[in-house]
């Protein structure tokens, strides 16, 4: 920053727009006709989509009492699920069900997706390429339509599972990695029992007894 003024420039730290936005200010006024570095980070936790960090600086100039410096930009995923986990709820034994997922990249121009495989015996699948609407609304620039089908003969209860794939990038310079979707839901039994000492197994747990206690 330099001082175009007449006086010493004196700066001080204001409000950040987040608790991860920091300034580093000089230590003491800038002169009149010189300069000194004003440096400003932020640390991004979002995944993806765009972000905008703001710290503010306020000076001793009366006509310029504060000044506003911006970190933006665009976080973009290297591989990533819509939805990012299947989800199936209330679903009745001897029930077929299917959903779909698209498995995409915002920064690759194509990958090859390979050994889908899965952690819930019965589960099946189909994949096409995603369609160039799905592709546009999700900022991608290639992705894999995969139509999932659970089996008819899963347990009453909860289940918490996984569709595994292997994804080589076409530009042959990053390497093959792992991907997975989670597949969770539950299937409603016919039959079922509640109460504030049964768990989540179905289990009764009194808890502990003495010796003699009914």
């Amino acid at each position: 920053m330099r001082n175009e003024g007449k006086a010493p420039l004196q700066l001080s730290r204001g409000e950040t727009s987040c608790k991860c936005t920091m300034s580093d200010l000089p230590e003491g006024p800038i002169l009149p006709g010189e300069a000194a570095p004003v440096r400003i980070a932020s640390k991004i936790e979002q995944n993806s989509g765009r972000f905008l960090h703001t710290a503010k600086i306020f000076t001793n100039d009366p006509e310029n009492s504060s000044i506003e410096l911006e970190i933006k930009g665009w976080i973009r995923r290297y591989i990533a699920a819509a939805p990012s986990r299947i989800v199936v709820a209330g679903m009745r034994r001897e029930e077929s069900k299917s959903m779909g997922v698209i498995v995409y990249s915002q920064v690759w121009e194509h990958f090859d997706l390979d050994d889908v495989t899965s952690t819930l015996d019965g589960l099946s699948w189909t994949v096409g390429p995603a369609s160039a609407d799905a592709l546009e609304e999700l900022d991608a620039r290639f992705g894999y339509r995969l139509d999932v089908t659970l089996p008819t003969d899963l347990p009453g209860g909860d289940f918490w599972e996984q569709l595994q794939m292997s994804i080589t990038p076409g530009d042959d310079v990053a390497p093959p990695r792992t991907f997975a979707v989670d597949v969770t839901g539950k299937v409603l039994s016919r039959i079922s029992v509640s109460g504030p000492k049964i768990d989540g197994s179905k289990v009764l747990r009194l808890g502990v007894l003495r010796g003699g206690e009914g």
